[in-house]
Order: C-alpha cells, then structure tokens, then sequence
C-alpha cells in the first residue's frame, strides 16, 4: 500500500498542479476530505479547487515538484518545491512579476486510493517577502537574522 500512496501522491502533484486539471480533483480526494493549510480549512473538493484556481491565476507558470515522498500505512507525506511567476492577483496583492522558488510538506491520510485528509505546510510570510509585499518590519527582523 505504501508505494501505492507514494504514487497517488506524485499524480496528484503532476495532474492536478502541473497539468492544471482541477477537473479530476475527485480522482485523488475523498468526497469528504478535510484539509488544513496556512489559507485556512477546505472541505471536499470545490473547496480545494477554489484554492487551487487562485494560486494558478497568481502564478499562472506554476510547478509542483515532488522532491522526496515517504509512506507507511494509510499515511504519506511529501516535500516539495512550488515555482512559479507571480502574473495575477493573490490575495489581494498585485502582481509582482517575481519569481517565487518555496518549499513546503504535505502529510496525507489516505483511503481507497483518496486522500481523506491533507496537511499542507508553507511558509506565507516567506512567500511575501519574496514578492517583496511583507511589512517592513518583518522583513527587518529576517535581515537581523542572517536571512
């Protein structure tokens, strides 16, 4: 089961993410899927695909790359790296034409080749701070500690 998991993860990284087909979002999450990422709760599908439109129209250039997946059980969880040109509106920030490179995890429990729940773990205000939108403030204190 695990290799299996490990697969349905990369597919959903490449289908939904890199291929942009929000359509076969029920091909890869339960109908009653939880998922917790730093934008907040979704539940099912619609929920994530109104996520995922607003991160494609942001970055419309984006790339989901699966750096290491491990799996045991029901679980798996992946590393990844999100690329991408910042050409639409993101939450309410204009677009910058910078390119973002971050890096983020997802830990997914998994059932009947679905995913049932999602953890997805970014860093936002790294995000901001390369698009250079984060409150100067923040981004005195990230330059005090080497970053």
């Amino acid at each position: 089961m695990s290799e299996q998991n490990k697969t349905l993860i990369r597919r959903f990284a490449e289908e939904i993410w890199n291929k942009r087909d929000s359509s076969k979002l029920g091909d890869f999450l339960a109908p009653n899927c939880s998922i917790q990422t730093p934008d907040g709760t979704l539940r099912g599908a619609n929920e994530y695909k109104q996520l995922h439109e607003t991160y494609l129209r942001a970055f419309p250039d984006c790339k989901l790359t699966i750096d290491e997946v491990i799996a045991e059980g029901d679980m798996a969880a992946a590393r990844y790296t999100f690329t991408g040109t910042h050409k639409g509106e993101l939450r309410g920030v204009a677009p910058t034409g910078k390119h973002l490179n971050e890096t983020g995890m997802m830990i997914c429990r998994i059932a009947n080749g679905k995913i049932t729940e999602e953890t997805s773990i970014w860093d936002r205000l790294s995000l901001l701070e390369k698009l250079g939108v984060a409150p100067e403030a923040v981004k005195l204190l990230a330059r005090s500690a080497g970053r």
